[in-house]
């Protein structure tokens, strides 16, 4: 299988692709694949511009920003372990994990 992974691999697929596609309709393909990589492109250098324009929260604020409350992790009691949310007893020791409230 290693063998597709290189030339001889690209020169199967792309006869593939004629005989499936036809050779008329590949160029329309590749045109329409460029489109949409294009597409793909701009919109996520649209989304990455728009996440590095949000204000961060540098004490200037209306004060209606909500905050997202990250629970601390879980750790076990007797040998102070992390440990899963879900779980009923620590992986290292075996010990019961009590439920958190």
């Amino acid at each position: 299988m290693e063998w597709l992974m290189g030339p001889p691999g690209l020169i199967i697929l792309l006869v593939i692709l004629i005989l499936v596609v036809g050779p008329k309709q590949l160029p329309k393909l590749g045109k329409q694949l460029g489109a949409t990589m294009k597409s793909v492109r701009t919109g996520l250098d649209e989304m990455n511009a728009e996440i590095k324009s949000e204000p961060t929260s540098g004490g200037e604020g209306t004060g209606t920003e909500a905050v997202l409350a990250v629970p601390a992790p879980l750790v076990c009691t007797h040998c102070h372990a992390a440990i899963e949310a879900g779980v009923k007893f620590c992986p290292e020791c075996g010990a019961e994990v009590a439920p958190r409230d």
